[in-house]
């Protein structure tokens, strides 16, 4: 299941960066930035929820 977050974010992060910009060079260096951003902000929701949940 985690797994598939990976591909979901590169694909969230190209639509959304594709809708805004033209120029194919800051499509792709946005989207790799904004997908760099939310596998980490996933990351760390995640290791917060495990945390938090340990002793339960």
């Amino acid at each position: 299941m985690t797994w598939l977050a990976l591909p979901l974010a590169a694909v969230v992060s190209l639509v959304w960066n594709a809708s805004r910009f033209e120029e194919t060079r800051c499509i792709l260096a946005r989207s790799m930035r904004m997908f760099v951003t939310l596998i980490l902000f996933m990351a760390l929701i995640g290791g917060a929820l495990f945390l938090l949940s340990y002793n339960l």
